[in-house]
């Protein structure tokens, strides 16, 4: 019975200290895919804004990137607080797009 418990108390061991690393390996490819699909909405609402801002007077053009910024921005930044729930940095590189004529900085993101 000593033996049978000593066992079993060992393999719980193993399973317990083996389980945060299966679930880690998982969790970042999870928060991986999640960034990328985050940055294909991102990637997606500054074609749509540029698709609107098409022939737009300034005005116009000036609510749309203002709409685009707060959008991509909120993406962004939800994605960013599930990332760090998870134990994950995510680093914003902004890129250019032109939007009606305007340059504007929007945040793609990547996984650290």
């Amino acid at each position: 019975m000593k033996r049978f418990l000593n066992a079993l108390l060992a393999f719980m061991l193993f399973v317990s200290l083996s389980a945060p690393t299966s679930f880690a390996q998982s969790s970042i490819e999870d928060t991986m895919a999640m960034v990328k699909n985050a940055n294909a909405k991102i990637e997606a609402c500054v074609y749509d804004a540029q698709v609107k801002a098409e022939g737009a007077d300034a005005e116009k053009v000036a609510k749309i990137i203002e709409q685009l910024v707060e959008k991509t921005n909120g993406i962004a930044e939800q994605t960013s607080e599930k990332a760090a729930k998870d134990g994950y940095s995510v680093e914003f590189g902004y890129t250019t797009y032109v939007v009606g004529g305007i340059e504007v900085e929007i945040d793609p993101m990547t996984v650290h």
